[in-house]
């Protein structure tokens, strides 16, 4: 009996021992064999930039025609949309290694009692591994490469690092990459001017971006978005007074229809007339420097705008307005403005 007790207490120490190594090895040692994604060392695509005279940003056009800006560092993201995110997609993320075993755990009883995958539980460092990857088959050979590439990542790079990362290549609906870009798109604002309320609903799109598009269903990315606002509340990361102001309220977006640049005929006569000289230009990662003067466009086209408001208010909605104007510098010729 005695002996049977010492056989039982030897393999379990045995089983401990193995069951470690074995952790240790598919954590420490395995990651090593899967190379993080091309992508991820240089930065997110940014296509080609228009710059004014001054080498003031007036548009920038990537392929595919995505809408994208300069990628921000982890010290220029507010604070509560970082919070806002972690909250909508990885409470943990500061505690786990890159694989969310409890997340884990809790989508198989999901999927257990649901008989579906209900919840996810990919880490932001697993989704920052999935969109800076060419598209694979969701399978779970595709679930065990991003999770060991994941850990490949965290013992590379830091947090931080990471999280900027993600941020900047996350999808945000209407084709807008990255979350300064869809602050701009969505708000016409820079990052640092979001209110809480604005990125709670910013942070809640790249969900299911198509499907909580704002500008088609505001109440839908409402909906998500107070949910966010509950779990920043339940995480601690807000206090009552924060969550009650933020619940008060009402985002309001730019219009979905309104330019999300500037001078767009003066940029694509442009694209028409110089196209050999702008794709050597892309490809070669140069900014394409322009006589405009962004101010002057600017004046130019908030009065234009202004005008044809009136005209149309006089003339009635029936009349198809239209203006045009031009301001070019006698002296050279360049062309300082076009609407």
């Amino acid at each position: 009996m005695r002996k049977r007790r010492l056989n039982w207490r030897r393999g379990l120490i045995s089983l401990v021992l193995t069951g470690g190594a074995g952790y240790l090895v598919a954590m420490h040692l395995v990651p090593w064999f899967f190379p993080l994604p091309k992508d991820l060392a240089g930065k997110p695509p940014v296509g080609l930039l228009f710059l004014d005279r001054e080498d003031r940003p007036v548009r920038r056009l990537l392929d595919g025609d995505l809408r994208a800006d300069d990628p921000a560092a982890y010290d220029e993201f507010p604070q509560k949309l970082v919070l806002a995110t972690l909250a909508a997609e990885d409470s943990r993320y500061f505690s786990h290694g890159g694989i969310d075993f409890l997340g884990v755990l809790r989508a198989v009883r999901d999927a257990l009692l649901h008989r579906e995958f209900v919840s996810g539980a990919s880490t932001i460092t697993q989704q920052t591994v999935k969109l800076s990857s060419p598209p694979r088959r969701r399978d779970f050979r595709t679930k065990v490469i991003e999770a060991f590439t994941a850990r490949r990542l965290e013992m590379s790079w830091d947090k931080k690092e990471i999280l900027s990362a993600y941020l900047n290549r996350l999808p945000y609906g209407n084709q807008f990459t990255g979350s300064r870009a869809a602050a701009r798109g969505y708000f016409g604002k820079p990052l640092s001017d979001l209110s809480l309320a604005e990125a709670a609903l910013l942070a809640g799109l790249p969900n299911k971006p198509t499907k909580l598009n704002p500008w088609t269903n505001y109440e839908g990315a409402r909906k998500r978005q107070l949910w966010i606002l509950g779990r920043m509340k339940e995480e601690g990361y807000i206090n009552e007074v924060e969550f009650a102001a933020a619940l008060i309220e009402e985002p309001k977006l730019l219009d979905g229809h309104a330019r999300a640049f500037h001078a767009p005929h003066f940029t694509n006569l442009l694209l028409e007339r110089e196209g050999e000289t702008l794709a050597a230009a892309r490809s070669g990662g140069l900014p394409v420097h322009t006589t405009l003067d962004l101010s002057l466009q600017l004046d130019v086209e908030n009065a234009v705008s202004a005008e044809l408001a009136r005209l149309a208010h006089q003339a009635g909605e029936e009349n198809d307005l239209q203006a045009a104007v031009v301001v070019i510098e006698n002296a050279s010729g360049e062309i300082l403005a076009l609407s």
